[in-house]
Formats: C-alpha cells, structure tokens, sequence
C-alpha cells in the first residue's frame, strides 16, 4: 500500500504506472470472471472468453448510462453552459 506520505507516492512521480494499478486491474478482470463462472466449471479458455464479453457488455452499459446522462445535462434549459448571447 502506498504511504502518500512518503516522497514519490504521488502518481506523477510513479515510474512504472502499470506495475502500480496492476493489482486493480486484476482484481477488475478478476470480478467478471468469478461473475460468469462463479463455481469454476468452465474452461479457462471458456471463462476468460465469457469474462471478456461480460467486461465489454459493462463497458458498453457505462457508456449508455454516461450518454443519458449526457442528453439530459444538454436537455435543461436554464444550463448556462448552452445560453447564447442573446439569452444571456
């Protein structure tokens, strides 16, 4: 664990970014495969196939929820962001 007290726990000065989320990233790919084959009776070839489409299925509904999200920011109409000048 990183001690953000310590020089050198900040992420910008981590040299090997991937050795430091490599735990993380496990344990997310990790999640699905215990997700689609939570008793282990599959194939690892089976499982790690499956897991990869349950990982790609999640990113696609985060990518759905984030672009409703989207639409109704964009759908309010007192949203300062989207006044022109003649509204303002």
């Amino acid at each position: 664990m990183w001690d953000l007290g310590q020089p050198g726990a900040s992420w910008a000065a981590t040299t090997d970014r991937t050795a430091r989320t490599s735990a993380g990233t496990a344990a997310f790919f990790d999640r699905f495969e215990r997700q689609v084959d939570p008793e282990g009776l599959l194939s690892p070839e089976q499982r790690a196939e499956q897991a990869r489409h349950a990982r790609i299925a999640h990113m696609l509904q985060l990518a759905e929820r984030s672009a409703q999200a989207r639409r109704r920011t964009s759908a309010k109409p007192n949203d300062r962001r989207h006044r022109t000048e003649e509204q303002s």
